[in-house]
């Protein structure tokens, strides 16, 4: 179940910040975001283990989605 009150708040947040998902979820992501529950509009990076070959809470994932937003980790 998509939770809009969340997604509510990651729209209002996404016109001052960058929003990603780093996800674990299997390589159906991308359909998932666009299609089941279409959100991926919301989010400015999508990051899926499945895509990536690494998985979270290995560092890579996060550096990765960080470079694409071209953001230095902190």
């Amino acid at each position: 179940r998509l939770d809009q009150e969340l997604m509510a708040l990651i729209r209002r947040l996404k016109t001052r910040y960058q929003t990603a998902i780093i996800s674990n979820a299997m390589s159906d992501l991308h359909t998932l975001l666009t299609e089941k529950y279409p959100i991926a509009d919301a989010f400015d990076v999508i990051t899926g283990s499945a895509y990536e070959g690494v998985m979270k809470p290995d560092p890579r994932i996060y550096l990765r989605t960080l470079e694409r937003l071209a953001r230095q980790p902190d």
